[in-house]
Formats: structure tokens, C-alpha cells, sequence
């Protein structure tokens, strides 16, 4: 367990998943399954539904990039 100032000093060591970092996920993931050996339509729909999750978490870490950066802005403004 850490104390409250490690956790504050543990920002700076988050790093986010940007857009070459997910693409090489989802290729990978999508390499797995094509070696799986599935028949076609279960293997199109196996990665369908991968590329969609991806997608959809990839934008959720954005907007809470996002977000942390606006709200670490407006914190430095009213300083």
C-alpha cells in the first residue's frame, strides 16, 4: 500500500495507450484468433466484436486523458 504522496508522485509514471500502441494490440489479438482456426463467419465475428471493444475502450482512455489534461489546466489557471 502507498501512502497518499507516493500516489501523488505516481502520475508522472502512467503512460496511455495512444493510437500505434492499440492499432499493434488489435493486429495482435486479431493474428491470435486468425491462428485459432476458426471457420470464417465465426472468425469475422470474433473480430468484429475485438475491434469494436478496442475501439470503444481506446476512446475512453482518450476522453479521460483528456479530461485529467483540461482539469490540470483549469487547476494551474486558478492558481
Amino acid at each position: 500500500m502507498c501512502d497518499e504522496q507516493e500516489f501523488e508522485n505516481a502520475d508522472d509514471d502512467i503512460s496511455v495507450l495512444f493510437t500505434d500502441d492499440v492499432e499493434l494490440l488489435g493486429d495482435r489479438l486479431m493474428d491470435i484468433v486468425i491462428a485459432i482456426g476458426l471457420p470464417e463467419e465465426q472468425t469475422n465475428a470474433v473480430l468484429r466484436l475485438i475491434n469494436d471493444a478496442v475501439e470503444d475502450h481506446h476512446q475512453n482512455i482518450l476522453d479521460t486523458f483528456e479530461d485529467t489534461v483540461i482539469d490540470n489546466e483549469d487547476e494551474a489557471e486558478n492558481e
